[in-house]
């Protein structure tokens, strides 16, 4: 796909091709070839000027450095990726940054720092109203409190979690 993208001169296409072999170096484990199709997605993103996959490449790209140990890298990618977000209106984007920024803080054992931002990202998905990704975003909170010993907290998460799958049907949830 991506030899056609760049073939038949569709910039945006091969971005997106690049960002999905991405995807799969990253899920393969190979972190130089995730970090090198992010990057070229990255430039041609910023080409075309479609600011909100280049959000989402930032993203991706900050993610890549955090399993690679750059902790530096990754919190100025995941900063990026948020900043390129608010600026492109890109709410589901803006949630999407604050969640790995709350990642990222609670691997390094922030809890404040990915706290904040988990409940900021939960506050963006609630103005959205999307129910699926609150019941994600809560369960993330919930296993945030029971990693810190607070098992009341934790719980009562998760039962909101279980009312929001019960109210969408989601027998899955």
């Amino acid at each position: 796909a991506l030899a056609l993208q760049r073939e038949v001169g569709n910039r945006s296409g091969e971005s997106l091709s690049l960002v999905n072999l991405g995807v799969l170096a990253f899920g393969r484990g190979d972190l130089e070839g995730a970090h090198t199709a992010y990057q070229q997605a990255l430039e041609i993103l910023r080409e075309v000027k479609n600011r909100s996959f280049e959000g989402g490449a930032l993203v991706s790209l900050g993610r890549v450095h955090d399993v690679a140990g750059r902790r530096e890298e990754a919190r100025a990618a995941y900063e990026s990726g948020l900043a390129v977000y608010r600026d492109a209106g890109d709410r589901r984007g803006v949630a999407l940054g604050l969640e790995y920024r709350g990642i990222h803080f609670g691997e390094q054992g922030q809890i404040a720092a990915a706290r904040d931002a988990l409940e900021q990202a939960l506050a963006e998905i609630r103005a959205m109203g999307d129910l699926h990704r609150e019941a994600v975003m809560l369960t993330g909170l919930a296993c945030l409190h029971q990693d810190c010993g607070e098992v009341d907290e934790a719980r009562a998460l998760h039962e909101r979690c279980l009312a929001i799958h019960r109210e969408v049907d989601d027998e899955v949830g």
